[in-house]
């Protein structure tokens, strides 16, 4: 059986990561994913990692929060996610997703990997080590694409995850003192 795991990125206002931070939460509680995320206020970015979930698992996320917070009136909002899901026997997929309140967009593309001299048998937190730069090249490539939209098809979440994260929605405590952010969007060069 194929082992999947996920590493990416969420850049968004500071009041919205918060919130997402606690949705991942919220949603670990409910899955095991062994998900691991690490908010850094001063860079603006929450650094996710997660098992056993593949890109449909990420846009389930994306449509999560982004269903969450249009049905609980966040107000409008911009989030980027980027990031790399390995998809096991060397095979890795790089990723940049846009998410508002409005739509998902995606663009993707695979790329191949191969060990790293470094990476020893086993040592999955080093096993991302084995693209070796080959991500970056990918990302460069993928800078020169158009998003497209998201399908439903490219979508996965349990009912669970949706309602713990709307839990989590209602109990951050920026949901009160929610207020109107602008529509901009991040720079895709990040």
């Amino acid at each position: 059986m194929a082992e999947v795991r996920v590493d990416f990125t969420v850049s968004a206002e500071k009041r919205i990561l918060t919130i997402i931070d606690k949705i991942m939460e919220s949603i670990e509680d409910v899955g095991m994913y062994g998900l691991e995320n690490d908010l850094d206020e001063e860079s603006g970015k929450l650094e996710v990692s997660a098992d056993a979930v593949d890109l449909a698992g990420v846009c389930g996320w994306m449509a999560i929060i982004q269903k969450g917070f249009n049905e609980n009136d966040i107000g409008a909002f911009s989030i980027k996610a980027k990031g790399v899901t390995d998809n096991d026997y060397y095979s890795y997929t790089a990723f940049e997703i846009l998410c508002d309140n409005k739509e998902i967009k995606i663009r993707e593309a695979d790329f191949d990997g191969e060990p790293s001299e470094e990476a020893e048998d086993g040592d999955w937190d080093d096993r991302m080590c084995e693209y070796e730069g080959k991500e970056e090249e990918t990302f460069e490539e993928l800078a020169k694409e158009e998003y497209r939209k998201v399908d439903e098809d490219d979508i996965y979440y349990d009912d669970d995850e949706y309602d713990a994260a709307v839990e989590a929605i209602k109990d951050s405590a920026d949901y009160d003192d929610s207020e109107e952010d602008t529509d901009e969007d991040f720079d895709e060069e990040d």
